[in-house]
């Protein structure tokens, strides 16, 4: 028995850190998850990544929506989670990301979700704890009022004040309808 559904990666930039998620990753898919998903704009790119370096026993799921963190963990649950019906998560993003990651998935995931949480090792040149309080603050304040996991309020509020997605007519008939 394995202790995730599946393990998501979370995409990002630049080419080093991607790889740092994916090296994280693929052991805790072979031990302990029965799947592997991955969330942003870069899921493409990094299955193939991914598939030039080992052979998997299931297929990756993707999930190409999302911009940012909070639109991983919306897009992620409506696109990947919810369909596949998985109830277990191991979300790997790096490791100064780790805690806003957990706040915003804690929130849109809720309580009917375990999540667990791996920081893929950065390189350490930049500071991000500033770029990390006011991207978390900025979410706080999107989502304020909503209770953590209400699906159709947190994508209400996605789509009415969330600078990435809020002009997006195709996404907004997409999950709105």
């Amino acid at each position: 028995m394995r202790d995730y559904d599946a393990v998501l990666v979370l995409s990002c930039n630049p080419m080093e850190e991607m790889m740092s998620r994916i090296n994280t990753a693929l052991p805790i898919y072979f031990k302990k998850a029965y799947g592997i998903g991955l969330s942003g704009s870069r899921s493409e790119e990094m299955r193939k990544l991914i598939l030039e370096t080992v052979k998997l026993e299931s297929e990756i799921l993707l999930e190409n929506i999302s911009k940012d963190t909070a639109g991983n963990a919306v897009f992620s649950k409506l696109v990947l989670a919810l369909p596949k019906k998985w109830k277990s998560l191991a979300v790997v993003s790096s490791d100064f990301h780790i805690p806003r990651v957990r706040k915003i998935f804690d929130f849109v995931y809720g309580k009917s979700f375990k999540v667990n949480y791996f920081g893929a090792k950065s390189n350490g040149n930049v500071d991000f704890t500033e770029h990390e309080k006011n991207s978390l603050e900025r979410f706080r304040n999107d989502f304020r009022g909503v209770q953590p996991g209400d699906n159709s309020r947190i994508l209400e509020r996605l789509f009415e004040r969330h600078e990435l997605y809020k002009d997006n007519v195709y996404l907004k008939r997409r999950f709105l309808s």
